[in-house]
């Protein structure tokens, strides 16, 4: 049999993980589309509709079990999947649906699952993990099956196939272990004590916090990728493990710290905002070999400092009970930086 806490971290670290394949084909969809916009016109679509998602998640979690939600959640992603595999590269307005129906999957997920896995004893660094873990591992399996010499469709159909086995061991979690639907008054977030009322300025200030932290996920998972790719002669291994390795680095700084220890984030921030804002004045200035190497280390570095944060409002919101509300924050981060960047460099 499988906990229900085991199989809920393993759908969101799958269902991110997903969410991550097209990152290793960006500058394919832009080459084949024509536009620019191609890849900031995905990242928002999939983000806001992951708002949404998540919108829909919290108030299910009034009357569903979290697990069915995740359920159904891995489910409607596995429609997206399915039309992946089918859409052409140069086809923007398919892949942009199937798009909006992946992040309408991923923001049901994050939220129900989230609320299962923080309340367990691997706490928000579980959440951290399995979130920008999965999209790590995402970017980079996207960029070896590429360089294996898979198509996107195919990479989309392992992907596809990943989810559909993590539906199938749904079957198997312990019997009584499906969770209970959460109450309404705590809809947004784990159940907390009633006498816990979040002020709003706290609940804005952990929004922005992750907003972001997601904001520079975002632009390093975006553009990023396509950059390194095209000094790098437009590889797609090299797309994925870039976007990889941010992904990465963001989900194992909170790992590396140490839970308890927020004394010692403001100088683990510190420490990378400077090695990151190094990165990128020595990749804008430098010759390729070197630009390729500052950008990858920049990308690690402010990875790692937007993990710590994100981990860090995670912890404090769902303590408070805002976790959803927050998450939301976060999903708009991934939208707005992309969209701003793309319109900066085009108009």
């Amino acid at each position: 049999m499988v906990s229900r806490t085991g199989w809920t971290a393993t759908a969101l670290t799958v269902v991110g993980a997903f969410s991550a394949l097209p990152s290793a084909f960006y500058t394919h969809i832009v080459a084949a589309t024509g536009t620019p916009w191609a890849t900031a016109l995905l990242f928002s679509g999939h983000g806001l509709a992951s708002i949404g998602g998540m919108t829909v998640a919290a108030r299910a979690a009034r009357r569903r079990s979290l697990v069915a939600i995740v359920v159904v959640g891995v489910v409607l992603d596995a429609a997206g999947a399915a039309l992946l595999v089918i859409a052409p590269l140069d086809q923007l307005g398919v892949l942009l649906a199937a798009r909006v129906v992946c992040g309408a999957a991923l923001g049901v997920v994050v939220a129900a699952a989230s609320l299962v896995v923080v309340s367990s004893r691997a706490g928000s660094a579980g959440v951290t993990a399995a979130v920008f873990g999965g999209v790590g591992l995402g970017s980079l399996s996207a960029g070896l099956l590429a360089a294996a010499g898979l198509s996107a469709s195919q990479v989309f159909l392992v992907g596809a196939l990943a989810l559909a086995a993590v539906v199938a061991a749904a079957a198997l979690l312990t019997p009584g272990d499906a969770g209970s639907a959460v109450p309404a008054a705590s809809a947004s977030t784990i159940p907390v004590p009633v006498s816990v009322t979040p002020s709003a300025g706290r609940v804005v200030t952990l929004a922005a916090a992750v907003f972001a932290a997601n904001g520079i996920l975002a632009l390093f998972t975006s553009t990023l990728p396509g950059e390194i790719a095209r000094l790098a002669g437009g590889a797609s291994l090299v797309a994925g493990l870039s976007a990889g390795t941010v992904m990465l680095s963001a989900g194992a700084a909170r790992l590396l710290v140490g839970a308890g220890r927020d004394r010692r984030l403001p100088t683990a921030l510190a420490v990378l905002l400077a090695i990151g804002a190094g990165g990128i004045v020595a990749a804008v200035a430098g010759p390729a070999p070197i630009a390729i190497a500052a950008a990858l280390v920049a990308g690690i570095a402010l990875g790692a400092a937007a993990g710590l944060v994100y981990d860090l409002a995670v912890r404090r919101s769902a303590a408070v009970g805002a976790l959803v509300t927050v998450q939301r924050a976060g999903q708009l981060g991934l939208v707005v930086p992309p969209v701003l960047m793309t319109a900066a460099v085009t108009l």
